[in-house]
């Protein structure tokens, strides 16, 4: 009995959580299998003004690297692109405090009455993570009109440039996987 009521609390938890956190919107008339060749659209790209411009960086080289590994080809005159790449990542920091918690009970047992009295003050302090939004648009050369965009939200953790370089590429393999739309 517990063997099969563990299964359906593991089942039940596997399906209330998202296992895909991205969020695609594209337009449903555009012809995906025309994207062949693109070119960056810089002057539209990059990130928040208060963000590691290095991080920009290594956002563009993630999403290069793997539409390169896709096959579509980068081409430095944007006029011999079928489509062009823009990204966006912007960041906030998120502090997280440690709070005392207390709590009260009273109950009785065969006339016998009860009370207690628990609180807890943890010893770490405040601690500042740094979330982030990547947005990637991808926008037909031929009419200038956004076909494609993809984002994701992610907390960047460790302070280690390799650490946070493999966690963008993760991210940026996760957008792109739903390029071009099923």
């Amino acid at each position: 009995m517990w063997k099969y009521l563990c299964i359906a609390f593991t089942i039940l938890l596997v399906g209330c959580t998202s296992s895909n956190p991205v969020s695609v919107d594209y337009d449903t008339s555009a012809d995906f299998s025309a994207y062949r060749r693109f070119a960056w659209l810089e002057a539209r790209s990059g990130a928040d003004k208060a963000f590691n411009p290095l991080l920009a960086d290594r956002v563009k080289g993630a999403i290069g690297d793997r539409l390169a590994s896709r096959q579509f080809e980068s081409v430095s005159d944007a006029a011999g692109a079928d489509f062009l790449v823009r990204y966006y990542l912007k960041t906030d920091d998120k502090v997280e405090e440690s709070k005392a918690r207390g709590g009260v009970s009273m109950g009785s047992f065969g006339g016998n009455v009860g009370m207690g009295v628990s609180l807890n003050f943890p010893l770490g302090g405040t601690t500042v993570k740094q979330r982030a939004l990547l947005l990637i648009d991808f926008i037909n050369n031929q009419n200038q009109k956004m076909t494609w965009r993809g984002s994701r939200s992610f907390v960047i953790e460790g302070e280690n440039p390799d650490e946070v370089n493999q966690q963008i590429r993760v991210v940026v393999d996760q957008i792109l996987a739903e390029f071009p739309p099923k």
